[in-house]
């Protein structure tokens, strides 16, 4: 980086910055990451490389969500998505969406939350992401579920599982069979439930993903309890 500087290879310089950043975040360092980016980025902005400010103010965004300073997150996100629709980058442009969603989600702020979520599936399926899809949609889908939007969540939660069955993501389907399962689990269908959450936990054992497999496990006993408790009252 020293002969870099040396010589004044800004362009280079910049991706060097980044990769350290992206290193530092990586290792916990969030603290310095965060210098690196903001170097990074103000080179960036001499060198007007909207593709690179787009992605380090989305480095930016990633840094400030884990620090717990949500209105930094937010804005360095909205930066991102206005610099990647800028430039075109209809992919870019669909995380970023996903991101904002995700600090409104934090905030509790559920229905700017499915908003996000609603065009970030737009700019996705606009693409052929169809892993970015897959997210999106679940994402969506569990938003609607909290805002009581029964038939449009169900649509969505279900359109995610298929599509992550058919693109092979076993964690994915994980993922989506918890959010379907948890959305059946309200609307009463508790078999269906059953039967999701079961093979979440056969899959994510199988994976090691201790997570997930706990989430599931969760599940199945809040469901048993929920059988009994139905059970006693009919009797």
């Amino acid at each position: 980086m020293d002969e870099l500087r040396r010589l004044g290879d800004k362009p280079n310089i910049a991706r060097g910055l980044k990769l350290t950043g992206d290193a530092l975040f990586l290792a916990g360092r969030r603290e310095a990451a965060l210098a690196r980016y903001e170097e990074a980025l103000e080179l960036s902005r001499e060198l007007k490389d909207l593709q690179a400010q787009a992605q380090l103010q989305a480095n930016l965004g990633n840094v400030q969500l884990t620090r717990g300073n949500l209105n930094e997150a937010h804005a360095a996100y909205a930066a991102a998505h206005e610099r990647f629709r800028a430039i075109g980058d209809q992919r870019g442009a669909g995380q970023s969406l996903l991101a904002l969603g995700n600090v409104d989600y934090t905030r509790g702020r559920y229905r700017e939350a499915a908003r996000y979520y609603g065009e970030s599936l737009a700019a996705r399926r606009a693409v052929g992401d169809r892993p970015g899809v897959a997210n999106a949609l679940d994402n969506l889908g569990v938003m609607e579920s909290l805002l009581g939007e029964w038939d449009p969540a169900l649509a969505h939660l279900t359109e995610a599982l298929e599509l992550r069955r058919q693109l092979g993501d076993r964690p994915g389907c994980n993922e989506s069979s918890l959010n379907l399962g948890n959305l059946l689990a309200l609307l009463g269908d508790l078999t269906g439930a059953g039967e999701l959450y079961a093979g979440a936990l056969r899959r994510a054992a199988e994976q090691g993903d201790g997570p997930r497999e706990m989430r599931a496990r969760l599940a199945l006993a809040g469901l048993a309890l929920w059988r009994r408790e139905l059970d006693a009252a009919a009797g």
